[in-house]
């Protein structure tokens, strides 16, 4: 064992051999010739060198040629020159041998500040730099005045990068302060609209809590591995972990902080080299402008990771190993392999490997309940955490777009650092009674407000998008938010859209109001298959436990994997004023670069409605249920047409195409079952939007027609899962089939249909 390995096995005392303690690093003892050598050792003393050169010179007269330990004469190595050369590892030290000594030594052997390296770009940081951009078009105010139909202008040109960006070009010109001004004042005015105060601050919004570390790696990674093994250690030694140590309004990294002191050589050399700062700022990313820090950060140090690390050093080498994450970031000496091999497998920390609490979570794994804010709160909270996170007290430039996706990547990847960020997602506009459009006053019939801003939004004002000239979802009544209702986005630095579809398949559209940038990263639905066989590839154990999971928007992982796989991927950093547009089971992830506000509302065309009926199928294998059910849509579109409400001919063509294979399949499938089981009965349509019946195997809205066991009267089956009656003696005969709706009925229906559409081809 080097030097350095017996200084830091001497600093541990012996004690119990299953939790040992380390003590404070106390001064070692050093011989007297070394004490001569050192100006350091003597002041401690209380004697300074300048107050007896008249010792110096007798001892230089006695001695003239002769060396001290070090090999230099007493005035050489008393001058400051040499105390600058001085090593203390050359000292000779009175070295009590410990009780249990680690097998190797992996720490460094400098004794200053190393000097941190640029940081070169991985070969992850290389393919994330070589995705391509989406298109960005730029309408003219007359064409921007029609957003549906400028949308099916350019599909065939942004539809297989599976989204694009439309530039509005009324606030092109804008400053970012007049972005941001203009969306606190609809805000204000939309809450005194509606009986509130014209006060920003009455926009209060509950928040979520997304820990950036483990939206991959759950609680599997480093960072969280390396903090419950803490906590068992701090609970045995009657010192429970109960909150987080903050540093400069900041929790501090506890894992990064255990990294940094042991690439820097352990306690005692940061101590003895004064390393503690370049700890401070470099691993555990507190502002340099806080000049206590590192003593805070030393103070929490000797208190709780002190004895743990020396604990995982001498009784847990190949835990300690896996918490310095060699096998990625360093090359192991082949005396450490050897050594590990003879090493001993070991089970004693019982959250090494996931206990049974934490499988549990990660199969119920979710974002918590975050606090509740204003607009101004958590505007001052989203500034303050980028400004601390990033260690600068200047403004935005300082950090650039690159460093903030590499940063927010690798915490993803490496899942080595605890960040956790607040997230303001689908805050539903009707609940919160304001929007960043002007909205219309409900108490008056004027609406000079909207119309006043006609020219500003055009017809992108999202809060009536759903009921623009081409949309094909005017008929639904269901109040489903984020469909019929927009969604407000208050993002701050890190805060995530995990990979995810829109639910149906629908379009959407996102517009950045203001604030920082929003990065984006979209699959086009043509590879939509190969992007979730990689999804699996990637996370197999997180598939098992969460079958549902590219529907739950709570797991991230870089697009560098899908680029490895030669799966198109797109990108583009979305600015305020800009608005991104998503085509149907497009794949979309990103995350904010710093504080802002968003807008984001689902909407259809007609080329979607094929999109719904595939959805539907596509959730029956997860399982998941559908937010509209297709039956139900195509027959609420046929009356809808007949009472006016569609009128192109284009739009209703595809409705008679849909509903003819709608009303084909459902009555192939009561022909079907009528031969097999042994009752059935007729009951009206439903009369209220959303009242179906889902089937309790595989969710599917069974709005025509469903299966009931009259021996167990079990939950409702579809024609899929009538097998699956949890009956023990279970026949065909014995069940039951429910027809909502004559045969006759809805074959009428889709006669009127039909002449409807003569009717409109005719004029």
């Amino acid at each position: 064992s080097s030097s350095s390995s017996s200084s830091s096995s001497s600093s541990s005392s012996s004690s119990s051999s299953s939790v040992p303690t380390t003590p404070s690093p106390s001064v070692s003892v050093v011989t007297s010739s070394a004490a001569r050598a050192s100006p350091r050792s003597t002041s401690s003393a209380g004697k300074s060198p300048r107050a007896q050169p008249q010792q110096r010179q007798q001892q230089k007269r006695k001695s003239p040629n002769k060396t001290s330990t070090t090999g230099r004469s007493p005035r050489k190595a008393g001058s400051p020159a040499a105390a600058r050369r001085f090593s203390p590892t050359t000292t000779k030290k009175s070295v009590r041998t410990p009780s249990k000594r680690p097998a190797f030594n992996l720490r460094p052997k400098f004794t200053k500040a190393p000097v941190m390296p640029e940081p070169r770009p991985s070969p992850s940081e290389e393919l994330l730099k070589s995705i391509p951009f989406c298109p960005k078009f730029f309408p003219t105010p007359q064409e921007f005045a029609n957003p549906l139909q400028y949308i099916q202008k350019i599909r065939p040109l942004a539809e297989s990068s599976g989204f694009c960006i439309i530039q509005n070009p009324h606030v092109e010109t804008w400053s970012p302060e007049q972005k941001l001004d203009t969306f606190f004042r609809n805000v204000k005015e939309n809450i005194a609209k509606r009986g509130g105060s014209s006060k920003a601050e009455d926009l209060e919004f509950v928040t979520k809590e997304q820990a950036i570390h483990r939206l991959r790696e759950r609680y599997a990674g480093p960072v969280e591995q390396f903090i419950s093994c803490l906590c068992v250690f701090l609970a045995k030694r009657k010192t429970p972990l109960t909150t987080f140590p903050v540093v400069d309004s900041k929790i501090l990294d506890l894992y990064q902080l255990f990294l940094g002191v042991e690439r820097c050589g352990g306690l005692e050399k940061v101590t003895k080299h004064k390393l503690w700062r370049h700890v401070t700022i470099h691993y555990c990313r507190i502002s340099p402008v806080f000049t206590s820090a590192s003593f805070t950060v030393k103070k929490w140090y000797k208190a709780l990771l002190a004895d743990f690390v020396e604990d995982l050093r001498l009784n847990h080498p190949r835990l300690y190993i896996k918490f310095l994450r060699l096998d990625k970031q360093t090359k192991v000496p082949a005396k450490v392999r050897r050594a590990l091999v003879q090493l001993p497998e070991d089970d004693s920390f019982a959250d090494e490997r996931l206990s049974q609490e934490e499988r549990e979570l990660t199969r119920n794994f979710g974002y918590d309940v975050g606090e509740r804010f204003t607009l101004d709160s958590f505007r001052v909270l989203a500034d303050k955490y980028k400004a601390k996170f990033f260690a600068y007290t200047a403004d935005d430039a300082a950090v650039t777009p690159e460093e903030i996706a590499r940063e927010y990547w690798r915490v993803v990847e490496n899942a080595d650092s605890w960040v956790q960020v607040y997230y303001g997602s689908d805050v539903c506009v009707k609940n919160v009674k304001t929007s960043g459009y002007p909205i219309h006053d409900p108490r008056s019939q004027a609406s000079s407000s909207a119309e006043s801003s006609a020219s500003e939004w055009g017809g992108w004002n999202l809060n009536y998008l759903p009921q623009a000239h081409g949309s094909v979802v005017k008929h639904v009544k269901q109040e489903i938010p984020g469909v019929v209702t927009p969604f407000l986005y208050i993002g701050m630095l890190f805060s995530s859209f995990c990979w995810h579809t829109e639910d149906n398949y629908f379009y959407s559209v996102n517009y950045l109001h203001a604030g920082a940038p929003k990065q984006w990263y979209v699959v086009p639905a043509s590879h939509s298959r190969q992007f979730e066989e990689v999804f699996r590839e990637q996370l197999p154990d997180v598939f098992r436990a969460q079958p549902q999971l590219l529907y739950q928007l709570v797991t991230q992982i870089s697009p560098s994997h899908l680029v490895k796989k030669q799966i198109p991927v797109y990108q583009w950093l979305q600015q305020p004023g800009e608005m991104v547009i998503t085509f149907p089971k497009a794949y979309h992830a990103g995350f904010s670069h710093g504080f802002n506000c968003a807008e984001s509302v689902n909407f259809a065309t007609v080329d979607w409605i094929p999109w719904l009926l595939a959805s539907a199928d596509d959730y029956r294998d997860v399982p998941r249920s559908s937010v509209l059910s297709p039956e139900e849509y195509l027959l609420g579109a046929a009356r809808a047409t007949l009472q006016g409400v569609y009128t192109e001919p284009r739009t209703v063509t595809m409705f008679v195409e849909q509903l003819s294979k709608v009303i084909q399949t459902e009555k192939e499938r009561r022909e079907s079952l009528l031969s097999v089981v042994g009752q059935n009965s007729t009951l009206p349509l439903p009369s209220s939007p959303g009242c179906t019946v889902q089937c309790e195997s595989c969710l599917r809205d069974c709005y025509f027609s469903h299966v009931l066991c009259t021996r167990c009267k079990s939950t409702p089956l579809c024609e899929r899962h009538i097998g699956e009656c949890a009956c023990e003696e279970f026949t065909p005969a014995g069940l039951h089939l429910v027809m909502h709706g004559k045969t006759e009925e809805l074959l009428n229906l889709f006669g009127e249909l039909k002449e409807k559409l003569d009717e409109l081809r005719r004029q």
